[in-house]
């Protein structure tokens, strides 16, 4: 291996102790600052459109569920009356013996929900099952 310097360093670039010089990299944190908030914006960017989405579908999921427990009650028209107060739209309503499945749409997102009509039976005046 005669011949050959491994040099990683110039003996130049170094920084004298003591004297304040700094190794001659000037200019180059700027590109890596721009990049970084550049990295920032678009990954604000993401957040936002992928909150709105979820935003979205929970709102239509809870406008669904609300008319289903409505229409299991009270019918087709309470699931409809339901659904517009929630600000959706009952695109359809299926009565299935006791259980009852909905459809709403809500800002263009579809959701369903099924509710089950049961029972109640009044509770007893002595506190026993």
């Amino acid at each position: 291996m005669t011949g050959v310097r491994w040099v990683f360093f110039r003996r130049s670039d170094w920084p004298r102790p003591g004297t304040g010089q700094r190794i001659r990299e000037r200019g180059s944190s700027l590109p890596f600052v721009a990049l970084c908030v550049v990295l920032v914006i678009v990954m604000s960017v993401v957040l936002a459109a992928l909150s709105g989405r979820v935003l979205a579908r929970s709102q239509a999921q809870a406008a669904a569920d609300a008319a289903a427990l409505a229409g299991a009650a009270d019918g087709q028209s309470a699931a409809r009356e339901l659904a517009n107060k929630n600000r959706a739209t009952l695109v359809s309503f299926a009565s299935h013996g006791a259980i009852v499945e909905v459809v709403v749409e809500l800002g263009g997102v579809r959701a369903t929900a099924t509710a089950e009509r049961s029972l109640v039976l009044p509770s007893s005046s002595s506190g026993r099952p």
